[in-house]
């Protein structure tokens, strides 16, 4: 004779807190004013590549404190033929060394579309801009977003950027 025992998977419900609302049983701090009631800034700009453009030519689009989170912004481009960008940080006085693609690898503009500027890895989404240029603490300074070309384009077009990050402390 047989016996059939049915086993049942152990599963858990759980209630999670995320860093704008803190758990209030914890004993932790409040939530810091950045993850919850915090100004969202954002910058907006078209700027024209050239077919001229050399791989190497820097487009500036924004200052952003170095206490600032990027938020997944966009933009939206023409048919750049051939071309392919990064999006990083640069420091406006040259004392910190840059990082063109801190926020997005190069992507190919060949045709025309929607990009995210912010293409970073979840886990980096949250960082400030000071801890994405590898930076030990802030600076307290203004940091410069811009778009770098690392290929040549055959045939240029117009670039629409909108750029958001949270600004508080």
């Amino acid at each position: 004779m047989f016996t059939f025992v049915k086993r049942f998977k152990l599963m858990a419900i759980r209630t999670l807190y995320g860093n704008a609302l803190r758990d209030p049983a914890s004993p932790l701090p409040l939530s810091q004013a950045i993850y919850s009631n915090s100004g969202v800034r954002h910058a907006t700009d078209t700027f024209t590549v050239l077919a001229t453009d050399n791989a190497g030519s820097v487009f500036y689009l924004a200052k952003v404190p170095s206490h600032a989170i990027i938020l997944p912004s966009f933009c939206d481009h023409a048919a750049l033929t051939g071309g392919s960008f990064s999006w990083g940080l640069y420091d406006a006085r040259g004392v910190v060394t840059a990082v063109p693609a801190a926020l997005g690898a190069a992507a190919s503009y060949a045709s025309a579309a929607v990009k995210y500027i912010n293409t970073l890895a979840p886990a980096n989404k949250m960082k400030r801009v000071w801890e994405l240029l590898n930076l030990t603490q802030d600076p307290g300074r203004d940091f410069v977003v811009a778009l770098t070309q690392t290929v040549d384009v055959s045939a240029g077009g117009a670039v629409f950027a909108n750029l958001q990050w949270i600004e508080g402390r």
